[in-house]
């Protein structure tokens, strides 16, 4: 799996797998969403930042919006930069990163990349770029690089 950022994508390239919009249908179903609640606490932090923000996703736009909308965060984000904008080749592929950048007309060390995920996060600062893990539950406490525990610490990391 190291060679691939998703399981679609080692599918597709090993396996011939075709099936695309059937395996995030399964993957991402529309009810996957519903117990989460708005989070207007969130949406104010994130609105409040002094700075943009944007999301790239391995999941399908579908799938984002539907999460975005879930949590009340229509209009948010500046750009929602989806797996198939990248022709399905995710994070921590550095062209997904690149493709990202170059949507928001930034270079690596102007965005601060946030991720749950070690792997995605190390993607990022391979390319150059500011990366921080955010672990709430401290699971990777060997972490080398920048970590936090909530949204909230990020102001400490911008501008």
């Amino acid at each position: 799996m190291k060679l691939y950022g998703t399981t679609l994508e080692w599918l597709v390239t090993e396996k011939g797998f075709t099936e695309v919009e059937e395996y995030f249908a399964f993957i991402h179903p529309e009810n996957e969403a519903d117990s989460l609640p708005p989070d207007q606490e969130l949406r104010h932090f994130l609105e409040g930042l002094p700075c943009g923000c944007s999301v790239l996703t391995n999941a399908p736009l579908v799938h984002a919006d539907r999460i975005i909308r879930k949590l009340e965060f229509e209009g948010v984000f500046k750009q929602i930069i989806t797996i198939e904008s990248h022709g399905l080749r995710g994070k921590p592929h550095a062209s997904a990163y690149y493709r990202a950048l170059d949507a928001l007309g930034l270079k690596p060390e102007e965005a601060l990349f946030v991720d749950d995920i070690p792997r995605y996060v190390n993607g990022y600062i391979d390319i150059g770029g500011k990366g921080i893990l955010i672990d709430e539950d401290d699971l990777h406490q060997n972490y080398p690089h920048e970590k936090i525990r909530s949204l909230c610490e990020l102001t400490r990391f911008l501008d």
